[in-house]
């Protein structure tokens, strides 16, 4: 749904003028449907002031081609960014615009619309869905496809992660703990499934756990992860943490990608309990180690009387480390966002994209070539390691010399998932502040890619539209064109 219990969807704490910005898109998301219409009736063939400057959410909107078709109508992208600009919400996928997606399973909606022989990949819409993403958001194909690319300087993509092995049978399960030395005996272990999410399958295996990670009641039929787990993470409030990012693959060929620039931390419910403190049965417990929302809802009877204070904004995390005395006290939040955070989640997304790109570019996934219209908007999960704090007490380091160091600041973010139709429900004040602009501006950087695409434009400097995203990769050449233009595109769409 759009929005939680504490907010009525009628009367959203929503103040669009904050991100509509341009004359035309206030005068379309101030105005009523009723005084819209009429609006859009006299300027639809006349100079519309403003137009030129506007994004294409709003040039749409004029011009009547402010259509979509979207697989649940009470997702979060109908509130905030198409229904403001009093786009209309069409019964036929092929009289939109943009088509939506609100979970990858609602393919098989889209294609009732098709003959059964119908390949999805051959279709060429506008639609949030990549063929073979699962590359990037399957725990099993996120090792296997990091594994394939090499970090200049580091090695294997996977030091992005903390040290994991896949497991696709008992056989390999139970060579896999033979195999342990010191080193692993040593470590908690996680224990993930595949296609699983918001929190599922999850279970943690610290030394003297009496119950081994190997059974024959495991599904091995898509393959476990293990993986280590941080044993020193950064507390806030003494509560776990991670943080969400979010970032968008607008073009798959040529590849280019975004990221915002802002998103939200997520706290654990209890506080955390230190390996050197703790017993098993802390391991039993999700409300200090699982930090999914639905776990954390689940497990809570209470979630909502203290729901406000499991998501901060990233603001959280540097007035945590100044309070500590480890960043500069005349260092702003903002500058130790942009100029410590932002790179090192820069270069993680650069690298999990490098290395999914074969992929997603590979003539079975991409049917389409340069004509191909996909879109996708992914989140990513990461976890720091509180170095400073296990250097502090002595302990040694266990996790290897992977995942990538935040300075100043003495933590080390390591990616725990790249998650797929990243949850977009209004249901926090946090999330209110980052969601509506970043899938507002996501949309218009959509539709540009798109128009550039169909007019046979130049993509290279796309670039600078952008406000709060930034380009982590751009393929495309000053000289790129759509090689095959699209069936039913051909021609002049200046106007349209």
């Amino acid at each position: 749904g759009v929005v939680g219990a504490d907010y009525d969807a009628d009367d959203l704490p929503i103040d669009f003028s904050v991100y509509t910005t341009g004359t035309l898109a206030r005068n379309i998301t101030s105005s009523d449907t009723t005084d819209f219409a009429a609006f859009q009736r006299e300027n639809a063939e006349s100079h519309v002031p403003g137009y030129g400057e506007a994004g294409r959410l709003a040039q749409y909107a004029v011009d009547g081609r402010g259509t979509y078709w979207i697989s649940n109508s009470d997702s979060a992208l109908s509130t905030v960014a198409f229904d403001p600009y009093k786009w209309v919400h069409v019964k036929y996928p092929w009289d939109a615009t943009v088509i939506y997606l609100t979970r990858k399973s609602h393919v098989s909606f889209l294609m009732m619309y098709h003959d059964e022989d119908d390949d999805v990949r051959d279709v060429p819409y506008l639609v949030n869905r990549i063929e073979k993403s699962s590359c990037l958001t399957d725990k099993v194909k996120l090792q296997d496809t990091l594994s394939t690319y090499t970090i200049e300087g580091r090695g294997k993509g996977t030091l992005f992660q903390t040290p994991s092995v896949v497991l696709r049978s008992l056989k390999e399960c139970k060579n896999f703990l033979d195999s342990w030395g010191p080193v692993e005996r040593a470590r908690t272990w996680v224990h993930k499934l595949a296609a699983e999410s918001q929190g599922n399958g999850i279970a943690f295996f610290p030394p003297g756990s009496e119950e081994p990670p190997c059974s024959d009641a495991s599904d091995y039929s898509d393959g476990i992860v293990m993986q280590a787990h941080i044993d020193y993470p950064l507390v806030l409030s003494g509560k776990k943490s991670e943080i969400r990012a979010y970032w968008v693959i607008v073009s798959v060929e040529p590849l280019i990608v975004i990221l915002y620039n802002r998103g939200q931390v997520r706290l654990a419910t209890h506080d955390y309990v230190p390996p050197h403190n703790s017993s098993l049965e802390h391991w039993d417990n999700p409300l200090v180690h699982i930090l999914n929302t639905r776990q954390q809802k689940n497990a809570n009877p209470d979630y909502k009387k203290t729901s406000d204070e499991r998501k901060r904004a990233w603001d959280a995390l540097p007035q945590e480390l100044r309070a500590q005395g480890r960043i500069p006290a005349d260092m702003t939040d903002d500058q130790w966002i942009n100029q410590a955070l932002l790179p090192v989640i820069n270069s993680t997304v650069y690298s999990l994209a490098r290395a999914a790109q074969p992929i997603l570019q590979s003539s079975s996934a991409n049917h389409l070539g340069s004509a191909n219209r996909r879109f996708e908007l992914f989140g990513l999960d990461v976890i720091f390691e509180d170095v400073a704090w296990r250097d502090a007490i002595g302990v040694e380091n266990n996790l290897g010399d992977g995942g990538s160091m935040v300075e100043p600041g003495g933590i080390k973010a390591w990616v725990t998932e790249a998650q797929v139709g990243p949850g977009l429900s209004l249901d926090h004040p946090t999330k209110i502040e980052v969601v509506p602009p970043m899938l507002t501006e996501m949309m218009n950087v959509v539709l540009e890619v798109d128009y550039r695409r169909i007019n046979q434009l130049p993509l290279h400097d796309i670039g600078d539209m952008l406000e709060n995203f930034a380009v982590v990769i751009n393929d495309a050449t000053p000289e790129w064109r759509m090689q095959t233009p699209l069936e039913g595109t051909e021609g002049d769409h200046s106007e349209l």
